[in-house]
């Protein structure tokens, strides 16, 4: 490290001997120093383009190609602004007693080379988090298994897009004297008399932020809100919630209404959902047979779920007949009144093929075989 200092010093020291400690000395070494940068710039870049080459970075994977482009188109601009920033002060020291008005202009093209250089950073950091966020949502999307949630990983993007900028701005501030205090006094002020005026809307953005952190339902889930209404969760904003409901409508819930309900979520913690299928036959019928016909017929259903076993129960004996109670378990909510439906149909139709009459729950009206002819 002294080598590479004693160096620098004697590289200085012969252009001070060639252009004497002027004016002249103070441009060509800021000159130098910008220059240097973006040597420095190109060179990483290069460096960069090399392990590209070699590892194939673009080629592997989404997360190692995005970071390398957000790099790449970084360096050169980053360096560039960063050199202009080091030279000109530099220069701007040189200058102190030499040209007060010239110092003085320089000084305020360093100021505005500053601003740029802030807010470059911030906008790559930016760059990086969204991708990093939008890359762990989706591998932990894939993972479980579940639909990506775009609606989430947007706030998250915004959450950050704003912290990281107002982070920026408070640096800006501070180059510049300002009290960040007096600052965040009079936004806290603004902030009391905004939040009077909107506190419906402030207090659906926060239940919003509490319901995409609490995750209670993802986009794509089936709910059913206390009033009845049943739907897919359709996208889950800030301020709202869109439920598609079956006549492919969309349901528009604020998100404070949402966080007080009591909701069901159908898709929670897996998608498969009970069948539960009621009918009744005759006292006279003979009840193992009931039981196994309906089995055999819920066994055959592909879209059923084979680790769990389907089962009848007789429920009650009271009424006009022998009331049974069919269990199974789909394996998708979605196709929960598809495969109902289907089983229905089959249970009559076998029912009927052996002679055995439907009866009507909580009636005493009789279906017998030959009324199908």
């Amino acid at each position: 490290m002294n080598k590479f200092n004693s160096l620098i010093d004697s590289f200085f020291n012969i252009l001070k001997n060639i252009f004497g400690e002027g004016l002249l000395y103070q441009t060509v070494t800021a000159l130098f120093i910008f220059f240097l940068f973006i040597s420095v710039g190109y060179l990483i870049k290069f460096i960069l383009s090399a392990f590209d080459k070699k590892f194939k970075w673009q080629e592997d994977t989404k997360f190692k190609g995005t970071l390398f482009s957000i790099a790449n188109k970084s360096i050169l601009p980053i360096f560039t602004i960063l050199g202009a920033f080091i030279s000109l002060d530099d220069l701007i020291d040189g200058l102190a007693k030499r040209n007060i008005l010239s110092r003085e202009i320089l000084t305020n093209i360093y100021s505005v080379i500053f601003v740029l250089l802030v807010i470059l950073l911030v906008r790559v950091a930016v760059k990086i988090t969204k991708f990093l966020i939008e890359y762990g949502l989706s591998i932990s999307a894939t993972r479980h298994n579940e639909i990506i949630d775009e609606s989430r990983i947007n706030s998250f993007n915004r959450i950050i897009s704003i912290l990281l900028y107002t982070i920026g701005l408070s640096i800006i501030l501070r180059y510049f004297g300002q009290s960040i205090a007096s600052v965040l006094t009079l936004l806290g002020l603004g902030s009391i008399a905004i939040g009077l005026a909107a506190q419906e809307t402030i207090s659906n953005m926060i239940a919003g932020f509490v319901i995409m952190f609490d995750r209670p339902f993802k986009v794509g889930n089936r709910i059913k809100l206390p009033s009845g209404e049943e739907g897919d969760i359709f996208e889950m904003g800030i301020r709202s919630t869109k439920i598609l409901d079956f006549d492919n409508n969309l349901v528009i819930i604020p998100n404070a209404e949402l966080m007080k309900a009591r909701i069901v979520n159908f898709a929670y913690p897996e998608e498969s959902t009970r069948i539960v299928i009621d009918f009744s036959v005759p006292f006279e019928t003979n009840i193992e047979n009931v039981k196994n016909i309906c089995i055999e017929i819920m066994k055959s259903e592909s879209e059923l779920q084979k680790k769990i076993l389907p089962e009848v129960w007789l429920m009650d004996l009271k009424g006009s007949g022998l009331h049974f109670r069919a269990f199974c378990r789909a394996k998708s909510f979605k196709q929960n009144y598809k495969i109902a439906e289907s089983i229905r149909i089959k249970i009559h139709n076998e029912l009927y093929k052996n002679k055995i009459s439907i009866v009507p729950m909580d009636k005493n009206i009789i279906i017998s075989p030959s009324a199908k002819k």
